[in-house]
This record gives structure tokens, C-alpha cells and sequence, in this order.
């Protein structure tokens, strides 16, 4: 069983809204699970590209730039350990910010990366340019998003959907373990999109085999089954109807993995750019054998 013990949290930081709001939600997950906290800021390499081409004292700004940066996050750091008792690390780069969350992810050997985004529309919202879709596809551990809605801090209601992709079920566990430290109930959603008997029949057992895992682990759930077209749409729709707290899925649900990291699959981006409630989305381990998963563990 792949178990989602958290260690260390990294918080993506720019000192806007939502990047705080963010870093309020990693706070309440770090004193539940006895977590340390990175905070990241990353000043961008063209800042000071641009200002040395038109300012001479284009060094002494890259200075001032990151000598304010880094006493924003001291004192940030200094504040949490105060009120809360969470360690705080500091890590202060330059350059791309994709790279860098992605090359401190790994060198921190974070847990999971918690980020404030804000979603996009039209032909953005099939083709990763953001700083969070990279972040999301790349990532060497589970990233949580969250918009400016998410207001709410901690989970009481999570919504799972299982649709008949491979990788889908890989995220059962990291569910059950966060329900189980947040004391929380997990709402099992099963994805119809075709009408085929043979399709439904595979994807109800695979919905037995889910439930037969939770009920081992001693999870509280729920099942439902919903009929649509859009994947994306069925489970907006499912996390609203249900009041849902948090979505957890797999990045990619598309079995041509040939893309990934420049195009994302329609569903995953649909429920990033779309949800109001935070979205854990977990890269898929490839080439599992599709056999029992639950004798598998997952």
C-alpha cells in the first residue's frame, strides 16, 4: 500500500491571495500531521534581464528584490512558529518558477506541493502554460491546487472519482489516508460515459474493489454513479451535488502517456481550471499490470 505520510509540505509563495490561502491550508495540514513547511519564492531570471538592459544599477536592484523577499518570508516563517508551532524552512531561487518548485520539490524531498493557481479558459486550458499545470504534470509527489473560492481550511468531505482509465485507481490510498487523519468521509464516484454493458460491468467491479479497500482500512463512503459524456463535467457536478471539500485524481487519464508534461488530458484540466474546492492531483505510476488492485495494494 502506497501510504501518504507527510513529512514536509512546500508552499510555492508569491505573497499574493491565493498563494496565501494556500500556505493557511498547508499551516492546518502541518500541525495534523507533525509536518515541517518550505516556503518557496522564486524572483524570475527576466526581471533582472530587463533591468540591467535599461538601468545601470540593474545589480543593486536584484539585490533589494531578494533582500525583501527573503525578510517577507523570514517573517511569515517567524509567524507561524510563533502562533503555531510548525517549523518553517526558507528557500529563496531565481529563475524559471516551474523549474525551480519542480528542482526544490525534489532536493527537499517534499511530500506534497500545496499552490495557490488561478484557472484559465479557451485554448489556454488544453495546452499546459502555466506555472501550475507544469507544476501539477512534473511533480515527483501529489500538488494540491487551490483557487481563491477554497476558503474553507481542512477536509471533511472527499470526492473520489474512479472511471475505467488504468491509472485511476492509484489514488485510492493517498484518499483513504488523508480521510483517516482528517476524519473525513470519502464520496466514491463512478464515472459511466459509455453505454456499453461490458464497460459498466468492468467499472463496477473496480468500484467493488474500492470499496472492499476502504472498508479494510475503515474509511467511511459512499457510492455513486453518475451518466454523462464529460468526465470533467460529471465530477464538477458530482462535488457540488455532494459539498465536497476536496477532489483527489490522477493528473492523466488519458492512456497515451506519449504527451505528458506538454498536453494534459481534457479531464484533469477541466477539474484544475474549473473546481472551486482544492484538487490533489497525483502523477500516475505507469505500467502497473491491470490485475486485482486491491490484492495489489493499490
Amino acid at each position: 500500500m502506497k501510504t501518504f505520510d507527510i513529512k514536509n509540505i512546500l508552499i510555492p509563495l508569491d505573497f499574493s491571495e491565493t498563494s496565501l490561502l494556500a500556505l493557511d491550508h498547508a499551516v492546518f495540514m502541518a500541525r495534523l500531521y507533525k509536518a515541517d513547511i518550505t516556503l518557496l519564492h522564486v524572483v524570475e531570471t527576466f526581471m533582472f534581464t530587463s533591468a540591467i538592459t535599461f538601468n545601470d544599477t540593474g545589480n543593486d536592484l536584484t539585490s533589494i528584490v531578494h533582500e525583501k523577499a527573503q525578510e517577507k518570508l523570514n517573517n511569515i516563517a517567524n509567524e507561524i512558529y510563533d502562533k503555531c508551532g510548525v517549523k518553517v524552512n526558507t528557500r529563496l531561487e531565481t529563475g524559471r518558477i516551474y523549474k525551480s518548485i519542480i528542482e526544490v520539490a525534489n532536493s527537499s524531498k517534499a511530500d506534497v506541493i500545496i499552490m495557490g493557481t488561478h484557472g484559465v479558459s479557451g485554448f489556454r486550458e488544453f495546452v499546459i502554460g502555466s506555472n501550475s499545470f507544469r507544476v501539477v504534470t512534473e511533480a515527483p509527489c501529489p500538488v494540491i491546487s487551490v483557487q481563491t473560492n477554497s476558503k474553507k481550511i481542512g477536509f471533511t468531505s472527499i470526492i473520489l472519482p474512479i472511471d475505467n482509465s488504468l491509472a485511476s485507481r492509484q489514488k485510492v490510498s493517498y484518499a483513504a489516508d488523508m480521510a483517516l487523519k482528517y476524519n473525513c468521509h470519502i464520496h466514491i464516484v463512478g464515472l459511466i460515459n459509455e453505454k456499453d454493458d461490458e464497460f459498466i460491468r468492468v467499472l463496477k467491479l473496480k468500484i467493488s474493489q474500492v470499496e472492499t479497500y476502504l472498508k479494510h482500512h475503515n474509511v467511511l463512503f459512499d457510492t455513486k454513479f453518475v451518466n454523462g459524456d464529460n468526465l470533467g463535467d460529471m465530477t464538477l457536478k458530482s462535488a457540488i451535488e455532494l459539498k465536497g471539500d476536496i477532489i483527489v485524481m490522477m493528473t492523466d487519464q488519458e492512456p497515451d502517456y506519449e504527451f505528458r508534461g506538454i498536453l494534459m488530458g481534457s479531464y484533469s484540466q477541466t477539474i484544475v481550471n474549473h473546481s472551486k474546492i482544492p484538487v490533489m492531483s497525483i502523477n500516475p505510476i505507469l505500467n502497473i499490470p491491470e490485475v486485482n488492485i486491491v490484492q495489489y495494494g493499490f
